[in-house]
């Protein structure tokens, strides 16, 4: 699938499952890109005028893929990941009259999910494992003097496991 819209944008999307019987395989990706210069009534300044937001505009990028194998009637496991980033410039107020400034944020997601289903006689046997990898770069500067104003990292990761044990009912 392929978007074109308004403000400069552009969306693309495409999905690819294969296999069959025990073993499947599904690929996602997307794109997602846009100017966003769209043009609006000002009312954040007098006096008010026409105007146009600048400096708005965003890419982002994911990736999907997924693993399922079925052993038996009674046993499941998959595996997912997944990957994203977006580069998203900050536009201005609305109400700001002073020096131009250039304001970004980018960051990039890499999630993955290890799930094992066992549906035994007497009991059902769940596992999950997760990771979470999450990297953000905020950057902040004065354009004309060329001055760096805030310049951050942020970066996060998690590990997460899960063991459920169930007795059937019967």
């Amino acid at each position: 699938m392929a978007e074109f819209s308004a403000f400069h944008s552009l969306r693309a999307m495409a999905k690819v499952q294969l296999g069959k019987g025990q073993f499947r395989s599904v690929s996602r990706f997307m794109s997602d890109a846009s100017e966003n210069d769209f043009s609006f009534y000002n009312v954040g300044i007098l006096p008010y005028r026409r105007d146009t937001l600048r400096n708005a505009g965003y890419d982002k990028l994911a990736f999907m893929q997924e693993f399922y194998y079925r052993r038996s009637a009674s046993s499941l496991a998959s595996f997912r990941i997944w990957y994203q980033q977006s580069d998203r410039d900050l536009p201005q107020l609305m109400s700001y009259q002073g020096a131009g400034r250039k304001e970004n944020l980018q960051d990039k997601q890499l999630r993955g999910l290890l799930e094992v289903k066992n549906y035994l006689r007497l009991f059902n046997v769940h596992y999950t494992c997760g990771f979470s990898q999450i990297n953000m770069h905020y950057l902040r500067e004065s354009v004309d003097i060329g001055y760096i104003n805030e310049d951050a990292d942020s970066r996060e990761r998690s590990l997460n496991n899960r063991l459920k044990i169930s007795r059937n009912q019967n």
